[in-house]
């Protein structure tokens, strides 16, 4: 099984493993991209006004961040080309900031619903729980739980075997 966010002990894994986890997340993001571009170009966009951001784990450290950020400019090249006048400066930010930034702006960068004041986000995902605090657009604490959902349905189904 193949992990592209939590890798088993990667500080004991031997530098093939590694170098192959690298390539294939480099594919598995390529793909999306592609996927993606081929959609709206399907819908009349051209693919240089296409807006695009990558979210990440707020949990990563420095060297995953670097790693996630290389695969997808080394993605970004293979898909686009060296040379491609779409080619931004690929923006990161972590998937709580993402999730927030939506609902503060909208999907069109427009002020959105939000509350002004107080907004907390809870992305749960299979195996962590990211929490970020945010005040009055700004985020003030924030932190990730490796407790999530894998865990809890995982032990539920394995509980009651009979609803699969």
């Amino acid at each position: 099984v193949f992990n592209i966010k939590w890798s088993q002990g990667a500080e004991r894994s031997s530098d093939d493993a590694i170098e192959r986890k690298k390539q294939l997340t480099q594919r598995f993001l390529r793909q999306a991209m592609m996927m993606s571009a081929a959609e709206l170009v399907a819908d009349g966009v051209t693919p240089e006004t296409i807006g695009w951001l990558f979210s990440y784990p707020q949990a990563f450290n420095a060297s995953e961040m670097e790693q996630l950020r290389t695969v997808t400019e080394n993605a970004w090249v293979e898909l686009f080309g060296e040379g491609a006048s779409a080619r931004p400066k690929i923006p990161f930010v972590t998937e709580g900031e993402a999730a927030a930034a939506y609902f503060i702006y909208g999907s069109e960068g427009e002020k959105g619903g939000a509350p002004e004041n107080l907004m907390i986000m809870l992305d749960v995902g299979g195996g962590t729980t990211d929490i970020a605090i945010w005040r009055q657009e700004q985020v003030i604490w924030r932190g990730s739980y490796r407790i999530a959902g894998g865990l809890f349905f995982t032990q539920y189904l394995a509980n009651n075997p009979g609803l699969l």
